[in-house]
């Protein structure tokens, strides 16, 4: 099953294809230049049905994964720099998704920490890890994203 998955944040909305272990069909949309999440949505989807990229994508993906660089609750986060709010139950019924799942952008970088081979991290500090042990990933921008 291919899934349309997106991090969408107050400067870019990022929107790719994944399916199989794979993201493709990258596309950037700059987040202020659109009122909603749906209309971003919407335009990806149109140029995934022109040609070229209609033979590359396959078949619509039937749900959704959006990271949000805000506070997440209830299928709805509020973007801290987002023009809009971005409700996943809204956009499921509006683009017609069996669902579209909102979280935050952190959360989905701690949901990534099992994929990344050790060619992916860069120790800081001392010691060894543990197996097993407490991970986290932290970023600083507009704000502080952290996820453990």
């Amino acid at each position: 099953m291919t899934i349309l998955v997106g991090d969408i944040g107050g400067t870019n909305a990022r929107l790719a294809l994944y399916g199989k272990g794979v993201i493709r069909l990258k596309q950037t949309f700059p987040s202020r230049d659109f009122t909603s999440m749906g209309l971003i949505i919407s335009r990806y989807l149109e140029r995934l049905e022109q040609p070229p990229l209609r033979d590359k994508a396959g078949e619509r993906p039937r749900r959704c994964c959006l990271g949000v660089a805000g506070p997440v609750s209830g299928n709805r986060a509020t973007g801290t720099n987002l023009p809009w709010d971005v409700d996943g139950n809204a956009l499921s019924r509006e683009l017609g998704f069996e669902s579209v799942t909102v979280i935050n952008d952190f959360e989905a970088v701690g949901w990534s920490l099992d994929v990344l081979l050790p060619e992916d991290l860069v120790k800081i500090g001392g010691g060894n890890a543990v197996e097993g042990g407490t991970r986290a990933v932290l970023g600083a921008g507009t704000g502080l994203g952290e996820a453990i």
